[in-house]
């Protein structure tokens, strides 16, 4: 049977709520729509007795009703060299994606039916979004960003016009490139509440500029921070209620300031590239807080300060010139 390839990253995050899993994948030529949700199989295939009596050869956790379903969806040649290489005593880890477009963990839900529908991937704390590549998927990271009115850097959003006089457009290019973009939320999103006593800075902006988080093309945000506390638990509330109806996931993490005043001070975007073998490159790319502007640096010269700069506050690890990064060895 022949069918679309596709490759799934589950990223394992830890929200407020509990641990989620995000995906992203190109979706299998019979995937099941929302629509047809009511008509779509909920039972496993049956299992022909040849399969069952493959059932003895089958590793740990693999069992005859799921390699019944593999030989149904992708064919008994498939079928037949994972067999063979259970035999040579190999769990075909590798096997599994390179034969059928997916990991085992994959093979699985799609199996269960968790990966079904949307909503059903949903309910089971999966959300699926496509890649642009079939075999790598990349995930980019910003820092803190701030819609709080009563600040230089949206003083300058309404005089300018809006975020893309803000957020620069070979910057907005590149987060839009990733397959997961994911910036720190470092405010509350609300009408309610009151600045938190002894506070010196609060931030809170209006909900309806979540929709800049689209234009950004902004996936995932954090929660980690000392501002989305600043107007109490009714502003804490109304945030996560905000960012659940534009369809943004919140989750824990920082990585310092990326638009969120008027200081100049080196920034830049981590790009994390994801193969099906794991992690292939992780690298920072610089960029320039400034005048209430975030822009990619270009200069040769800058690039290299600022690498340099993040380099010192980053003593484990080792950034080369072009930004890569590697962990360093004990």
């Amino acid at each position: 049977m022949n069918r679309n390839k596709f490759f799934i990253l589950a990223v394992i995050l830890m929200l407020l709520t509990g641990c989620e899993r995000s995906a992203a994948l190109p979706l299998p030529s019979n995937y099941v729509t929302g629509q047809d949700k009511a008509s779509s199989p909920t039972q496993p295939p049956a299992v022909p007795q040849e399969t069952r009596a493959d059932a003895d050869r089958l590793p740990e956790g693999i069992s005859d009703d799921f390699m019944a379903f593999i030989k149904s969806e992708y064919g008994t040649d498939v079928y037949e060299k994972l067999i063979a290489s259970f035999e040579s005593d190999s769990n075909g880890s590798e096997l599994w994606h390179k034969l059928t477009g997916c990991s085992l963990l994959v093979l699985k839900d799609l199996y269960s039916g968790v990966l079904s529908t949307p909503d059903t991937a949903r309910s089971h704390r999966i959300w699926l979004k496509v890649s642009s590549d079939p075999n790598q998927v990349v995930l980019s990271f910003a820092g803190d960003l701030s819609f709080a009115d009563g600040y230089a850097n949206m003083s300058a959003y309404h005089t300018r016009g809006g975020i893309d006089s803000c957020i620069l457009p070979n910057v907005k290019a590149r987060m839009s490139a990733a397959d997961i973009m994911m910036i720190n939320n470092e405010f509350c999103y609300s009408r309610r509440g009151y600045p938190l006593p002894g506070k010196a800075f609060t931030f809170r902006a209006d909900p309806a500029m979540v929709q800049n988080l689209h234009t950004l093309s902004v996936d995932l945000v954090s929660l980690a921070n000392n501002h989305v506390y600043d107007y109490g638990p009714d502003a804490l509330l109304d945030t996560l209620d905000t960012l659940s109806a534009a369809g943004i996931i919140p989750i824990v993490y920082s990585l310092g300031n990326f638009w969120f005043n008027s200081k100049t001070i080196p920034t830049g975007l981590v790009e994390a590239t994801v193969t099906p073998y794991g992690l292939n490159k992780l690298q920072f790319i610089p960029c320039i807080q400034k005048n209430c502007t975030t822009d990619l640096i270009v200069s040769p010269d800058k690039k290299q300060s600022a690498i340099q700069f993040i380099q010192q506050l980053s003593p484990s690890v080792i950034i080369n010139g072009e930004g890569i990064i590697h962990t360093l060895l004990n």
